[in-house]
């Protein structure tokens, strides 16, 4: 089991160029074994209606999300109370909350994260990937 974080999930389905040899390199040989936290879709719909990321072919955020599960073989955790919970209990290192719960999500099921985001491996504990 391997976690995409939101840009890593973006740059698979949009722009492959951006993810790291390693990233690329883990993504095409796990491709059974690659998740996506739900607050993924959250935060690309917010991103998408404040202008900060266009989709393409006029999809909505919903259907790009959905769409690229099917599309990529990509497996959804969802965020269930105990991924809440652990996530606001995480050390105050990272502010967002989409990417503490991404966080959360790893540790709760022993996971890596596939991320370029270097706050991810400020946290004890946490497998990064990049």
């Amino acid at each position: 089991m391997i976690i995409l974080d939101t840009c890593a999930f973006l740059w698979l389905i949009s722009d492959q160029s951006r993810l790291s040899l390693t990233a690329s390199s883990v993504i095409q040989n796990n491709s059974s074994k690659l998740f996506v936290v739900s607050v993924t879709a959250w935060e690309i719909a917010i991103k998408s209606a404040s202008g900060k990321l266009e989709l393409a072919d006029n999809l909505s955020p919903e259907e790009t999300f959905l769409m690229s599960l099917l599309d990529y073989n990509l497996k959804e955790i969802t965020v269930n109370s105990k991924i809440f919970c652990r996530s606001a209990a995480l050390p105050a290192i990272h502010k967002d909350p989409c990417d503490r719960m991404i966080i959360a999500a790893a540790m709760e099921y022993k996971c890596p994260v596939i991320t370029a985001d270097k706050m991810f491996s400020r946290y004890p504990g946490l497998k990064v990937i990049w």
